[in-house]
């Protein structure tokens, strides 16, 4: 795959907003599922998603520059399909 391909899935975004103790302004934390341990910050949610864009790009282009693949997001499993899992099991 190449980077434009791996840019394309669809990753699992999770981004929370931490409040200091003190009162101080939220940040944002933005990180993907499929990558353990990869993650951003922004000022604000916007900030942050600008980054997550950045990083993602710069770490999946070292990842394959490096000759590894990483983690693809998996299809999710809908609940139409929950009444088939015998035959997915099967498979």
């Amino acid at each position: 795959m190449t980077l434009a391909e791996y840019l394309a899935l669809p990753w699992t975004i999770r981004g929370r907003a931490i409040r200091d103790a003190a009162g101080e302004p939220a940040y944002y934390v933005v990180s993907i599922d499929e990558l353990p341990g990869f993650s951003v910050v922004g000022d604000t949610r916007v900030e942050a998603l600008a980054e997550l864009e950045l990083g993602l790009r710069v770490y999946l282009d070292g990842v394959l520059a490096a000759g590894f693949a990483p983690e693809v997001p998996q299809p999710a499993l809908l609940a139409s399909e929950l009444a088939n899992r015998e035959a997915l099991q099967a498979s």
